[in-house]
């Protein structure tokens, strides 16, 4: 008898012990980030940087959409540029084209940035059909 409620009074503590363990990893895991939106000549561009706190890659979203739907092909060209500010000003950049098909209505593309030094700022800069866009970036 003695020995099935010990075993019970273990049960409850690994029990109450694993509840314990899984909110603290919830908290852990809490998400950070930011979400970026600029317009220009008809097309909306939503940058999601939003994601789980820790080391690895960062799936950063990029939403293109179109007022009306595209007339004829287009193509951005995405640079995201990470950066850290201490130890000489380290910078991480990642491009990637996304193609916007005529007739479509917009575009999801999701830029898996590295990450192995705390970003302090993270800017985006986009080329529309090759030309530089200070409204998009």
């Amino acid at each position: 008898m003695t020995q099935t409620l010990a075993l019970s009074r273990a049960a409850v503590f690994i029990a109450v012990l694993g509840l314990v363990f899984a909110t603290t990893a919830r908290h852990a895991a809490a998400i950070s980030g930011y979400r970026d939106t600029t317009m220009s000549k008809g097309i909306t561009l939503i940058t999601s940087c939003e994601w789980f706190d820790g080391g690895g890659y960062r799936p950063v979203e990029v939403s293109v959409l179109a007022a009306t739907p595209m007339a004829a092909d287009q193509t951005l060209h995405i640079e995201l540029h990470g950066r850290q500010n201490y130890y000489s000003q380290h910078e991480i950049a990642v491009s990637q084209d996304i193609e916007l098909p005529a007739g479509s209505g917009g575009v999801v593309e999701t830029i898996a940035v590295p990450q192995h030094l705390t970003f302090h700022s993270f800017q985006v800069e986009v080329w529309l059909n090759g030309r530089y866009s200070r409204t998009l970036s």
